[in-house]
């Protein structure tokens, strides 16, 4: 092959890099055209509501973006297909140490051989001009700064996308397949739509009875929303706040004996849903709701009556006796839980039923009813319980309440108060000496069992345990409630040291007397040890 040919095939190589980095650059406007479609889409789909005609409307613009981005950052690039002289010019205009050398090439190889005034002088040029050009095929030298940038630009763009579909709003996940999955519209469209979903929607209650209504957001998010209800006898609608659930979107309300039939809709940031209507029927309900709660022995708590009852706030253990009034003669009835357990009335004499259970964990339940004539009344509000924990009880040692140094003879007092919302059924200390057999010291009397806050101490007697210096006693205070729920303190170490020992050498001196003279003693050293 022919320098010329060779230049002429490196020039080709550098062309298809500068394809390349087209390609990788276009990638990028592409994708963020794609973003921008479905965002835009979501927007124009909220904004008109989600008719057919908004569907066809949302993929034209979504098309036309990519389409754009496709025809601009791709087609005409790479359709503008330069001469290799002005592609020459190109590469010299990106790598100067070039020298011109190139464009001077491609410039003389443009001439006929016969034309040229010496065919020696342009083989030299083209050969030099090979020689600069091929260090520029090695790992697309001339063209990766602006792929490495583009690489980076789509990397980002993906991973930002990514992220804002998995935690973004299901609405994107759901435009992206009305956009680019089109047999998935009727789906996609009714997953876009906003609207309110209503329980129960129709219903037949019966006369005298409360209904709860939950409204649930479909598509949007509201901050408050408005029951709007009216009874036949009155062309006033009247609008009643409703509640929030506030781990979810569902709003709720509840109405109270209800004797004509109701119409209701409801309404929240501008979405209404559609008007339903509560038909009233000739059955059995409950008219009254008595409780009757039986806390656990342990707990102190007096029973307590109810009169008007429904809800149930009671610590765990706690025993329920619904003890219900019913507008008319029912054959049976039982409690309904949201696990689908059911306990059964007791149907009394005087017409009231009766039922019982345990509070064990947070639950919903109805009351679900048998007409006389065997009609099947399934409740039509829902009561909820909520099953208070009994805490473990909190005991500290508040004296010394640290680490100490004593000896081996020295008395250590430990001070230990404990607290429990129902009352603490015992308290004790637990040593032991140098990691050896634990024991107990019992802290609990008639004076201080089934306090809630009761304080105790105790002195250890450090003689009676024959301890030596370099001992280490480790101890810690435990508390148990009547519900066998314990509490421990933090652990503390006392250190036995040796005595200190002071020698003082004291001194006495004698004098003589007369008469018979007088004699001197000496007072031995003594040894003072405290």
């Amino acid at each position: 092959m022919t320098s010329a040919n060779q230049l002429r095939a490196s020039l080709a190589t550098l062309r298809r890099q500068w394809q390349q980095r087209v390609l990788l650059e276009s990638s990028v406007w592409i994708a963020l055209a794609v973003v921008l479609a479905i965002v835009a889409g979501l927007f124009i789909y909220r904004t008109m509501g989600g008719s057919d005609a908004t569907v066809t409307v949302v993929r034209t613009v979504g098309y036309a973006l990519i389409l754009a981005a496709l025809v601009r950052f791709l087609v005409i690039p790479l359709r503008k297909r330069a001469s290799d002289e002005r592609f020459a010019l190109y590469v010299e205009e990106r790598a100067p140490e070039l020298r011109q050398t190139l464009l001077s090439a491609m410039h003389e190889l443009q001439i006929p051989e016969d034309k040229q005034q010496s065919p020696a002088l342009t083989a030299r040029v083209v050969e030099g001009a090979l020689k600069r050009v091929r260090p520029l095929h090695q790992g697309h030298k001339l063209e990766r700064p602006r792929m490495m940038k583009a690489a980076r630009s789509l990397g980002m763009l993906v991973v930002a996308t990514v992220v804002l579909f998995v935690v973004g709003p299901a609405s994107l996940r759901d435009m992206a397949k009305l956009l680019f999955v089109p047999w998935s519209t009727a789906e996609a469209a009714t997953l876009l739509k906003q609207y309110i979903s209503i329980d129960p929607g129709n219903a037949a209650i019966p006369r005298g009875a409360a209904v709860d209504i939950h409204a649930t957001m479909i598509g949007f998010g509201s901050d408050a929303a408005e029951m709007v209800f009216r009874t036949d006898s009155s062309t006033e609608w009247v609008r009643l706040p409703m509640s929030r659930d506030s781990a979810s979107e569902q709003f709720s309300s509840r109405m109270f004996d209800l004797t004509r039939p109701t119409e209701y809709y409801v309404d929240a940031n501008g979405i209404q849903s559609p008007t339903y209507k509560l038909t009233i029927t000739n059955l059995p309900t409950v008219s009254k709701l008595g409780m009757d709660l039986r806390f656990p022995a342990y707990t102190g708590m007096p029973a307590e009556h109810i009169e008007e009852g429904g809800d149930v706030a009671a610590v765990v253990g706690t025993t329920v006796t619904i003890k219900a009034d019913v507008t008319m003669p029912v054959k049976s009835g039982v409690l309904h839980f949201d696990n689908d357990s059911t306990v059964p009335f007791t149907v009394g004499a005087d017409g009231k039923i009766t039922a019982s259970f345990r509070v064990r964990k947070n639950a919903f339940y109805r009351i679900d009813l048998v007409s006389a004539e065997g009609t099947a009344v399934p409740g039509s509000v829902q009561y909820a319980v909520e099953a208070l924990p009994d805490r473990e009880p909190t005991v500290n040692i508040d004296e010394p309440g640290r680490d100490t140094k004593a000896t081996s003879t020295d008395e250590l007092t430990i001070g230990v108060k404990a607290s429990d919302d129902y009352g603490i059924e015992s308290m004790q200390i637990k040593y032991r000496v140098n990691g050896g057999e634990e024991k107990t010291v019992s802290l609990t009397d008639s004076t201080n069992r089934r306090s809630k806050e009761p304080r105790a101490a105790h002195t250890l007697f450090l003689e009676e345990l024959k301890l030596t210096p370099g001992d280490l006693v480790a101890y810690y205070a435990v508390a148990k409630d009547g519900a066998g729920n314990t509490g421990s303190s933090d652990v503390y170490f006392l250190e036995i040291r040796p005595f200190s020992k002071n020698y003082r050498q004291a001194e006495q001196q004698g004098g003589g007397g007369g008469g018979g003279g007088g004699g001197g003693g000496e007072n031995p050293e003594g040894l003072v040890a405290r």
